[in-house]
């Protein structure tokens, strides 16, 4: 008969250890690298299960037990806890999301933004993009509106293969739930500078909008499309808070 009990000792510090993760993630903000906000009181609902589990574990290391050997099985709790605590967060990379493609606005995900978005000026003075996805969305929504608007707005430089010469993307990765479904989401613009840009490298960008009739062959219908017909571009760096949410 055991009085000390290995198993019992190694689960309530697997137990303490992944609650330390999750609420040592949401002190530092690295959560966010991971999930919506909106998920986050789920986290704060499993931290709290998970200590508790933990507590009530604390009760049973004493306990008579004839067990002597350690379970196997804990190694496959061990190893998730030594990568999270010796890789630093990065969240999600441009490769990969590549193969996921770009979250393209239409008509059956169309909706008008809720977000406040700050009005545009009446002038010629230029306009700041504070709400990326918001104002992505309105100017698909009501592009006149944005017509030979001078705007600022910062994010990655992206371009695929099929884009056209001078084309690309100042864009951000779109979470709608998890770090798992990111996507690339973006402004359309053009540069004939674009051979000074780098794939991934973060930029504020200054150009004027343009707008552009095309034929919408999935949908069989004429659309207008917003460019950027940029001015400028700085290299900066990426933002402490990288991804917009739908």
């Amino acid at each position: 008969m055991k009085k000390f009990n290995i198993n019992a000792f190694i689960w309530m510090v697997v137990l303490y250890l992944y609650g330390y993760l999750i609420f040592d993630l949401i002190r530092s903000g690295d959560i966010q690298l991971y999930l919506h906000p909106k998920m986050l009181p789920y986290v704060y609902f499993a931290g709290g299960v998970i200590l508790i589990l933990a507590t009530y574990q604390t009760t049973r290391v004493f306990r008579a037990t004839h067990v002597t050997k350690i379970y196997k099985g804990h190694i496959l709790f061990l190893i998730p806890l030594l990568l999270a605590f010796t890789v630093s967060p990065k969240g999600v990379s441009i490769q990969m999301a590549e193969n996921k493609g770009v979250y393209t606005i239409n008509s059956s995900n169309l909706k008008q933004p809720n977000d406040y978005i700050p009005p545009l000026p009446d002038d010629d003075s230029v306009y700041e993009v504070v709400n990326f996805m918001a104002v992505l969305t309105e100017m698909y929504y009501t592009p006149k509106v944005y017509e030979d608007k001078t705007v600022k707005l910062t994010g990655f430089y992206y371009k695929e293969a099929d884009y056209d010469e001078n084309a690309f993307l100042i864009a951000r990765m779109l979470v709608s739930c998890c770090a798992a479904d990111a996507q690339v989401a973006g402004f359309r613009c053009e540069w004939e500078n674009i051979g000074t840009l780098e794939q991934g490298q973060w930029y504020e960008v200054e150009g004027k909008v343009r707008l552009d009739t095309t034929y919408n062959e999935l949908f069989k219908m004429d659309e207008t499309l917003a460019t950027i017909e940029v001015i400028r571009a700085v290299q900066v760096n990426e933002p402490a808070s990288p991804y917009i949410f739908p």
